[in-house]
């Protein structure tokens, strides 16, 4: 009995912790398979199985989204970025217009 109830409480914390993640990368609009109730259901019934089946399809870089953000980052990790990429990043760079000599010094700190 006690176990069956250890078993309850932990399906209920994963089925809780899974509609929390399947609502946040909702909002992010991150791709993913269902909806964030569906996977609560699910969990809530099939336990940390289930909740291994959402992390693998929605968190891991199984994830098209998720692969192509971790390239993303791995790529920024190894090269550094140039003044012009920070700038364009920052959003200062846009639609063909740069920012003049002064600006990007200003910018930088160095002015």
């Amino acid at each position: 009995m006690l176990f069956g109830l250890i078993g309850l409480v932990v399906n209920i914390l994963f089925a809780f912790a899974v509609l929390h993640e399947a609502d946040k990368r909702r909002r992010q609009k991150i791709q993913g398979l269902g909806s964030p109730g569906l996977w609560f259901f699910a969990t809530l019934l099939g336990g940390p199985l289930m909740a291994l089946i959402f992390w693998l399809i929605h968190c891991s870089s199984l994830n098209p989204d998720i692969a192509k953000k971790s390239n993303t980052v791995q790529a920024k990790m190894t090269e550094p970025l140039t003044v012009r990429e920070q700038l364009y990043e920052e959003g200062l760079i846009y639609y063909g217009k740069t920012l003049d000599e002064g600006q990007v010094e200003e910018y930088l700190g160095l002015k």
